[in-house]
């Protein structure tokens, strides 16, 4: 399938050559992706900048939640709500510190060690001594690190 001037067209090319050159296409855009997926994400989890950033962020966002559920928390302590309601309080605060904190290291942890016996105290105090709840919740703001 030769035209005039002696030159064969892609589309006058027999169909196993087109296949073969679609499959050779497909094959160098699949190494494409899993060599900018071994260079560029590091699948052993080296540490990439946006991850740490990625990390600190979420970080930061759930000790403001908690900063604020503490906040709320303190007041309800303060003004004698119920029970049930300084109770679901306590555990959104917890929640929020156990995320933002939980699996940290290096100064994190060292501020979640001092924090997480706090909340502990703070669970007894909540039922026996409102006033003792109110105070050991002005000490975990305190202590809670600054964004």
């Amino acid at each position: 399938m030769t035209t005039q001037q002696g030159v064969r067209r892609d589309y006058e090319r027999p169909r196993g050559q087109r296949t073969l050159a679609w499959v050779v296409a497909a094959l160098v855009v699949v190494g494409g992706i899993v060599a900018y997926l071994f260079f560029v994400i590091k699948p052993n989890g080296g540490g990439s900048q946006a991850t740490q950033q990625v990390t600190t962020l979420q970080t930061q966002l759930h000790t403001a939640q908690a900063r604020a559920n503490l906040s709320t928390l303190r007041a309800n302590l303060l003004t004698n709500a119920s029970d049930k309601t300084v109770t679901q309080e306590y555990s959104n605060v917890r929640s929020e510190l156990q995320t933002a904190y939980g699996n940290a290291s290096g100064a994190a942890a060292d501020s979640w060690n001092k924090i997480k016996p706090q909340l502990d105290k703070l669970k007894g105090q909540i039922t026996s001594s409102r006033q003792k709840a109110a105070s050991t919740v002005q000490s975990i703001l305190n202590d809670l690190p600054q964004q």
